[in-house]
């Protein structure tokens, strides 16, 4: 038990890995929470909010604050302009725009004199206009302006070649000038250039461009916010990369050429300076931290003195307009810029995956060879310690490696596995408690003949040895009690490996046997008196007819073929000893309300109602003479390999129902429809048996507590011990049909109780999901006879009888029409 125990865990335990390999390939919103917040604590614990060093200061300028502080007809430029030489004169290193510039002031200035010009044709009579001619000098003082300092930005540019402007994949149409800072990328392979491309640039106007140092990337949606990881340090354009502008701003700052750099997918070199990246993203350490100074538009401009916070460094100028900002962050760019000169970044080289899959197995195999057989508090233990040291091993890389090693998946595996274990040990751990228990009441509930509780009790035990020991000595005592039909369940319970005690022999020999019929089955007669019940095996004759052979063993007794000599007839005898199945205050009632249904049932004369010839007591037999038939059971029929054709199918219920129809309008309920009271003869004749028997036995109770009878077969009326009518048969016949088109039974359950909750509250699956070649009408008319409602059945047997009559002539017609086509 401790190996099959064993092999289950590890089975759990491959299914766990296979789970979580298969979330690696595929976002798992709650696996990458975990990493991020892994990835948070762990760099920061490593990083220990060290302050790094910084380089950058930040100048925001709000176009509101410019005109304040310039005259009325002055232009913004012409006050960055006037910055620009500010900043150089205070020794600044780098000055950075963070908002790209998208057209120059000449250009505006030009389509302004136009429009003026345009404005002048149209209405010469104007000329006369005082208000007009403001105008037009307002316009030309405005468009000088724009042209005067659009002339002293450039001439500051010129003045200080230390400037980098943004180009952007957003705006007009891109400007292509030929000439671009690409990095050296001849160590990335191609394909991931190709798959990666963006597909246009747009680039400042290119006398903007030709005065600056550079320029560098910056996307619309490039930003560093509280869930983002990483960020994009090139981007892919025309089969090169192009640096970022935080990446082209340490370039310059190191004092090289993008050209001089070398980049692939996990490192970029800046001289001396390796910035580890993650598939061509830096991946910062989030515990560093960065004491970037803020200065105001106004503060640079009017400060008299030097600034000596700018002395050396790299200015970002942060431009918003009016109430909206620009399209970037000045504060993301600064941070990281210095991210890159600190080489705070951590790496992840493509083995690690390899490794954390290495890691998880060693993992979950350790903690299945080591808890498996372990308590609950042992495996807890062991499974919290498994965590932490993962969650350690996380920080350690982080802080002695600088390496990320993803862990949330290996978390939680660790966890679904615990969890997993700890569900299927607590069935165990309750079944080892009380499978002694489940022993002593299965064997006192047998010494008290009730064997079919023992067996449900000994069910519930492990199928060891032992238990295959009890529930075959349980069998043997069913056939003690000529109930072959159980003992047959248990046998086959026991031996599904096969191989135990006799029952590889005794299987096939009671399977030979159609013990399942209140009849038996007319194909193999044994030509010999000699019987297998020890107690009649002297009889040569029943009453007055003369014993041939045997047939078979019914629910309650065996079945003859004999002849009766007074008209040497050959018929069929059904005996029944009522003294091993009741109590002796009770047989005395139940043989009266036998004969007294015998009678009932000997009256139906039908096509398909076996003819009842006589009834009578021989000693301690109670018997009943009908009339011998040459057939088979519908037992033979209701296994998959050995279904009947549809349309036989068809022609068989409707006879049945017609036979039913027939006994319910003489007043005569069956009450136990199943596959071995019918027989179906060589000619396609069907014959219906046993009328009226089950009624005559149904409300004692049996010596052993066995039910007689069919449960798989009884209505929910019947279950709930309501009063049963036609509609019963009605609902067994539904049975029976669904079974003979599926070789299935409607209903199942592990137990009685489960199948009669089973017939009583659950519906019946769809009978074409066993087989899709059923026609939808048999589905309709299944669903309408096994309805838990009976005012829901059909009205009568008959009415169901003629539905499927007709649907047989259908089909007959629907084939002979093809038949006449081809």
């Amino acid at each position: 038990m401790a190996i099959k125990k064993k092999k289950t865990d590890y089975f759990i335990g491959i299914f766990v890995l296979l789970l979580f390999i298969l979330f690696t390939f595929y976002n798992w919103s709650l696996s990458d929470n975990l990493d991020l917040y892994l990835y948070r604590t762990s760099s920061r614990l490593a990083g220990s909010e060290k302050q790094e060093k910084n380089s950058v200061v930040l100048v925001n300028i709000n176009y509101q604050s410019i005109r304040k502080s310039s005259q009325e007809s002055a232009s913004p430029v012409l006050n960055l302009s006037d910055l620009i030489k500010k900043l150089t004169g205070n020794g600044v290193k780098l000055i950075a725009f963070s908002s790209p510039f998208e057209a120059n002031q000449s250009a505006l200035a030009l389509k302004e004199l136009r429009a003026l010009s345009e404005e002048i044709n149209a209405y010469p009579p104007g000329k006369k206009s005082p208000e007009f001619k403001e105008w037009i000098m307002a316009t030309i003082d405005k468009s000088s302006t724009r042209i005067a300092a659009d002339s002293l930005f450039h001439d500051s540019l010129k003045n200080g070649s230390n400037i980098i402007v943004p180009v952007s994949d957003m705006g007009p149409e891109p400007v292509e000038l030929g000439i671009i800072d690409y990095l050296n990328s001849s160590n990335i392979d191609p394909s991931f250039i190709k798959r990666n491309s963006i597909d246009k640039l747009t680039f400042p106007y290119p006398e903007l461009l030709k005065n600056v140092a550079g320029s560098g990337y910056l996307s619309h949606n490039e930003k560093r916010q509280s869930d983002d990881l990483s960020f994009s340090i090139y981007v892919a354009y025309k089969g090169s990369l192009v640096p970022s502008l935080a990446l082209r701003m340490a370039i310059f700052y190191n004092g090289l050429k993008p050209a001089q750099v070398e980049a692939d997918l996990s490192r970029i070199v800046i001289k001396d300076n390796v910035l580890p990246l993650i598939n061509g993203r830096c991946v910062p350490l989030s515990g560093s931290e960065y004491q970037i100074k803020t200065f105001t538009y106004k503060q640079i401009m009017e400060s008299s003195k030097e600034i000596p916070d700018l002395k050396g460094k790299v200015v970002i100028i942060d431009i918003k307009d009016g109430n909206s900002k620009s399209g970037h962050d000045a504060g993301v760019i600064a941070r990281q810029f210095n991210d890159i000169i600190n080489s705070n970044a951590v790496s992840r080289a493509l083995f690690m995956m390899y490794l954390e899959a290495f890691l998880f197995v060693v993992l979950i195999f350790f903690l299945i060879s080591f808890s498996s057989s372990k308590g609950f508090i042992v495996r807890s233990v062991a499974t919290l310690a498994l965590i932490l040291i993962v969650i350690a091993a996380v920080i350690i890389c982080f802080s002695l490696l600088g390496i990320w090693l993803k862990a949330a998946n290996i978390v939680l595996g660790i966890a679904v596995l615990y969890i997993l274990l700890s569900i299927k040990s607590q069935p165990s751990s309750a079944l080892k408690k009380g499978s002694e228990t489940s022993r002593i009441l299965g064997l006192n509930f047998q010494s008290q003949g009730e064997l079919d509780l023992a067996y449900e009790e000994f069910k519930t035990l492990p199928l060891d040895k032992e238990t295959k020991d009890l529930i075959y000595n349980l069998g043997l005592e069913y056939e003690n009690k000529n109930l072959p039909e159980k003992a047959l369940e248990l046998y086959i319970y026991i031996n599904k490996s096969g191989g135990f005690r006799d029952l590889d022999d005794r299987i096939p020999m009671l399977r030979a046997s159609d013990y399942s019929s209140t009849m038996g089955s007319y194909g193999d007669v044994e030509e010999s008196s000699v019987l297998s019940d020890s107690s009649v095996n002297a009889r040569t004759t029943v009453g007055r007819y003369k014993i041939i052979g045997k047939l078979g063993k019914g629910s309650m007794g065996l079945v003859y073929k004999a002849q009766d000599p007074k008209i040497n007839r050959l018929v069929a005898i059904k005996t029944i000893r009522f003294s091993d199945e009741f109590d002796e205050d009770v047989i005395k009632e139940i043989k009266e309300r036998f004969f007294m249904e015998a009678e009932i049932a000997g009256k139906l004369s039908h096509p398909a109602i076996v003819t009842i010839h006589d009834v009578g007591d021989d000693r301690d037999l109670t018997y009943m003479a009908m009339e011998y038939l040459e057939g088979e059971d519908l037992d033979k029929f209701i296994k998959k390999g050995n279904l009947l054709a549809v349309r036989a199918v068809l022609n068989v219920i409707s006879q049945i129902a017609e036979a039913l129809d027939f006994a319910h309008k003489q007043g005569v309920i069956h009450r136990d429809i199943k596959p071995a009271n019918v027989m179906l003869l060589s000619n396609g004749q069907v014959k219906v048996t046993d009328f009226g028997i089950a009624k005559a036995i149904s409300s004692s109770k049996t010596k052993t507590g066995v039910i007689l009878g069919t449960p798989n077969y009884m209505s929910p009326e019947q279950i709930m011990g309501q009063k049963v009518n036609s509609k019963s048969d009605i609902f067994s016949l539904g049975v029976l049909f669904y079974q003979l088109l599926t070789g299935e039974l409607p209903f199942h359950g592990d137990n009685l109780s489960g199948l009669l909750y089973q017939i009583t509250q659950v519906k019946h699956s769809s009978p074409r999901s066993y087989n899709p070649k059923i026609p939808k009408i048999c589905e309709q008319i299944l669903d309408k006879a096994l309805s838990k409602d009976p005012a829901k059945r059909f009205r009568t047997a008959g009415e169901m009888a003629n539905i499927i009559r007709m649907l047989g002539e259908k089909m007959d017609q629907l084939r002979a029409r093809k038949e006449a086509a081809e």
